[in-house]
């Protein structure tokens, strides 16, 4: 790209490069620094669109850390989001940044809303979109599959769209897309919650256990510890196994520490005082 004169895509190809780095749970710090120093290639260079879409991102990974003061709001040091959130050709890269802020700071039904609405969907495509749209895709569905446990009253349109995009997303999977494990094993999971019956915790155990694994091995350390804190979750809501739920919380924050996120630290300790006492091992 720089060689040739084409700096617009050249910054393009800049920007999926530090969305790659978060998608494969590299530390918080290194994308960080990353955002910084790219968002001040792309002014320089007036590539404006890009260094917007990045900022998003940057403003996201800010939030994660703890930076910023805010959680889902992506406002701060990096951006403004009531400047972007009715921008157009801004929306994609927004709502992506959105949804994965809202994911790890418990705020399901911003997603579950979103996946709802018929009018995105063209932006939401696995075959022929954005490379990170698989990425996307997980954070709608895990939206929905936990509104689907908090609302009976839109329980079953919940569960049938999470249904429908944890269904595409394996059907990659099938056809050998292998970036996607870790996203269906954990949605399964989710799925498994709401589907079981009485005395089949085990079932549940196992896909959790299967999720967290998976996703360990493959380095994505974010989401080991996002399923490690699911899984507490089902633990303490519907197994009442305190002991283990601890242990997974434990697991789940180590995680997060070592992933640089002590914005969902410090979230996770406010949201287990209960679980925990007044201090928590972490």
């Amino acid at each position: 790209g720089m060689r040739t004169g084409d700096k617009a895509n050249a910054m393009w190809c800049l920007l999926q490069h530090v969305i790659a780095l978060y998608m494969i749970g590299k530390p918080l710090k290194l994308i960080e620094e990353q955002c910084k120093l790219c968002v001040s290639q792309m002014m320089e260079l007036k590539e404006q669109q890009q260094a917007i879409n990045l900022r998003m991102r940057w403003q996201l990974i800010l939030n994660l850390m703890g930076i910023s003061g805010n959680t889902t709001e992506l406002s701060g040091k990096a951006m403004d989001e009531k400047e972007f959130a009715s921008s157009v050709t801004s929306l994609y890269p927004f709502l992506c940044a959105k949804i994965i802020a809202c994911n790890f700071f418990g705020d399901y039904e911003f997603g579950a809303n979103l996946a709802l609405e018929k009018r995105n969907e063209k932006w939401f495509k696995l075959k022929g979109g954005p490379f990170n749209v698989m990425d996307f895709l997980f954070h709608q569905a895990l939206s929905l599959y936990a509104m689907a446990r908090k609302s009976k009253t839109m329980r079953r349109k919940y569960m049938a769209q999470a249904d429908h995009i944890r269904k595409e997303l394996n059907d990659s999977l099938k056809k050998r897309n292998p970036n996607i494990a870790h996203y269906v094993s954990i949605l399964n999971a989710e799925r498994a919650v709401l589907k079981q019956k009485k005395n089949q915790s085990k079932i549940v155990h196992e896909l959790y256990n299967d999720a967290i694994t998976r996703s360990a091995r493959c380095g994505y350390v974010h989401y080991a510890a996002l399923a490690q804190e699911h899984f507490a979750d089902f633990l303490l809501s519907k197994d009442g196994n305190i002991e283990e739920a601890k242990y997974n919380i434990e697991g789940a924050l180590e995680r997060y520490t070592n992933w640089g996120a002590m914005g969902i630290v410090e979230h996770l300790r406010n949201k287990y005082r209960d679980v925990f006492g007044k201090s928590p091992t972490l």
